[in-house]
């Protein structure tokens, strides 16, 4: 135990070390106090009765230390107009079949939620609702909220999307802020219900997707306003998805963790650790989980992909993903660590 916990360290230490800094440069690290994991629920994540009752009846199971509320990752797109379908996956996403800007002047045409409350949003407020009524634990709820770039992107496509910010930036940077503000409002209800935290998601701030160009002048202004609304909840998690990540942040709140995958493609720079270091959670691969068996093996790979104040996996879980080994994952992590001093 004691040699894993130095590993531990040591991994911590190492980009600062590589950079010739000392111990001393750094500030005190506190060592992961809150673990959790979740899944998607496909097909039960288009009502609120069976999204609250999936949710609930996987904190019933696994007693993670927050409980995140995880609807389908198309949800808002949905409400401004796409259309979806859960054809399969096995992580439960569900795919769009039809998007709703194909030309310039669609951007101006989105619906304004304030005015007509979209049935998929009153569903997942009412998710919200129920899980806040019947949780009885008294863990923090957290609700997961797409980012305004991301939910254009799933809206007109990436490559209507790109034609469109070179082409005629003004009305797409138009439909950004109509999207924004639908997805203040959504905010806003979420917390109404009782949410403590906003689970946050941006599926495009990596190299694969967005220049980071680009996501400064389509995506950062908007993620701060959304992210500001959330200051005064007692935690939120920014999740940057996927690999090749890079950071395009504008000041968030103090509250506000950044969450990644642990994979090689997204190491990060000395000069990001030296500026997020507080708030960076490198969560696990499922598939690196997946991998190992015994007590032993988790706590070395927690102690090689973990970092952060909350230990958890990189994103979703698969919808196969043992129930005997979450509750595995869940016991080890918990009695993993102790201080680093």
């Amino acid at each position: 135990m004691h040699i894993l916990i130095y590993l531990r360290c040591f991994s911590i230490l190492l980009p600062y070390i590589t950079a010739g800094m000392t111990f001393l440069d750094l500030q005190p690290y506190q060592f992961p106090n809150l673990v959790s994991f979740w899944k998607h629920h496909p097909i039960a994540d288009q009502k609120a009765e069976t999204l609250a009752e999936s949710t609930l009846a996987f904190q019933q199971k696994f007693n993670c230390d927050f409980i995140k509320i995880t609807p389908a990752g198309s949800w808002q797109a949905v409400c401004h107009g796409v259309t979806d379908k859960w054809d399969g996956d096995f992580l439960g996403r569900r795919i769009i079949t039809k998007t709703i800007i194909e030309k310039p002047e669609d951007w101006s045409s989105l619906p304004d939620f304030s005015q007509s409350l979209p049935t998929l949003l009153q569903e997942i407020v009412g998710a919200s609702r129920l899980v806040h009524q019947e949780s009885k634990d008294n863990k923090p709820i957290l609700s997961t909220v797409f980012c305004p770039i991301s939910q254009a992107i799933q809206m007109a496509g990436l490559s209507v999307f790109l034609e469109h910010t070179e082409k005629y930036p003004h009305k797409v940077l138009a439909g950004l802020e109509r999207i924004t503000q639908n997805t203040l409002f959504a905010i806003n209800e979420l917390i109404k219900t009782g949410t403590k935290g906003i689970y946050f998601v941006t599926q495009h701030m990596r190299h694969g997707a967005l220049s980071p160009d680009i996501y400064k002048i389509f995506g950062e202004p908007f993620d701060e306003r959304c992210l500001a609304v959330c200051k005064d909840l007692i935690y939120n998690i920014f999740h940057l998805h996927g690999s090749e990540i890079y950071i395009s942040l504008g000041n968030i709140p103090s509250n506000c963790f950044i969450h990644y995958e642990s994979i090689p493609e997204n190491t990060l720079s000395v000069s990001i650790f030296e500026k997020y270091a507080s708030k960076l959670i490198a969560g696990i691969p499922a598939t690196d989980m997946a991998r190992y068996w015994s007590d032993e093996e988790i706590r070395q790979l927690i102690a090689d992909k973990s970092y952060g104040k909350i230990t958890t996996c990189g994103c979703v879980l698969p919808l196969d993903f043992p129930d005997e080994s979450i509750i595995q994952w869940m016991q080890v992590s918990k009695n993993m660590f102790q201080p680093c001093r």
